[in-house]
């Protein structure tokens, strides 16, 4: 098997939690590659044939076929490759060898546990005023950034500057300035980690007419933006798997703009993979100018 470096956290889903509905178990692992006849079983859902980067539950059991391999990654940063023809159940940060043989990889830094993105739905895009709108790019409902790398972007009304104000949860005004172009980086300092912000985005048509657009955006938590800045430095670039485990932990965080651009450098390097290709679809989808965010 070609060596792969990779890290991978137990990755929470996207989706809000419906009320009434149990949650489901927290996860302790993740596919990170899946290659050949692998199954997997947990003790709420029968054996099925698993996807990358699906994520493992306590006590999940991966078997493989003749022609099968995957490799396990927890999210206390310990790997192994459950081998061909093997039986391997998955306990916190450890993998039990039921058949066969798993053999263990170097640990790499430790992801951690990510909760559900929230909010998503509330955001404010393409609000029509008058005779016009304006088109929110980025960020979007559901949407994280990093506090002191934060990018506004939208479709400008016309050539004249428009007005971008940012407010805090308190509705106080945090930063403000006046952009020509259609995109405006947040200075360093003006944003703290870990807090959610409103932002608006005011124009005038080449006609006269006032347009407005705008959203909601959460900044990546100190804590996460360190865990991931430290796993980047590990393993960005090490592999087109690496880069593809890194996209889908951005992904997972929110980092829309930054899981798609990895995700995009993973789909022209390697081989066609309808999980890969999925993502950049549903990315693309999310952050095309003015498309709905609540989804």
């Amino acid at each position: 098997m070609t060596r792969v470096i990779i890290v991978c956290a137990a990755l929470a889903s996207l989706a809000v939690p419906v009320r009434g509905v149990p949650a489901q178990p927290a996860p302790i692992a993740i596919l990170a590659t899946v290659e050949g006849e692998v199954r997997l079983s947990t003790a709420s859902a029968p054996e099925r044939t698993p996807l990358r980067f699906e994520r493992l539950e306590a006590e999940a059991l991966v078997r493989t076929g003749a022609s099968g391999r995957a490799l396990v990654v927890f999210r206390t940063g310990a790997r192994v490759v459950v081998e061909p023809s093997s039986r391997v159940r998955v306990h916190d940060g450890r993998a039990e060898t039921l058949a066969g043989s798993a053999t263990p990889l170097d640990a790499v830094p430790i992801v951690p546990l990510v909760a559900p993105v929230s909010g998503a739905g509330t955001t404010i895009t393409a609000v029509r005023i008058r005779a016009g709108d304006i088109s929110v790019v980025e960020p979007g409902a559901g949407a994280t950034t990093l506090a002191e790398a934060t990018v506004l972007a939208f479709v400008p009304a016309s050539a004249t500057p428009h007005e971008v104000v940012i407010e805090g949860g308190d509705g106080a005004v945090v930063y403000q300035t006046r952009a020509a172009a259609g995109r405006v980086a947040v200075p360093r300092g003006t944003l703290k980690a870990g807090t959610r912000y409103r932002w608006r985005v005011r124009g005038v048509t080449a006609a006269g007419f006032a347009v407005e657009g705008g959203g909601e955006f959460a900044t990546l938590a100190d804590s996460l933006a360190g865990d991931r800045a430290r796993l980047r430095a590990a393993i960005a670039g090490a592999d087109l798997a690496s880069d593809a485990l890194l996209a889908e932990i951005d992904l997972s965080l929110g980092l829309w703009h930054e899981a798609l651009a990895s995700f995009r450098r993973v789909q022209h390097g390697a081989p066609a993979d309808p999980v890969i290709d999925e993502r950049v679809a549903l990315l693309e989808q999310r952050l095309a100018p003015g498309a709905p965010r609540n989804r």
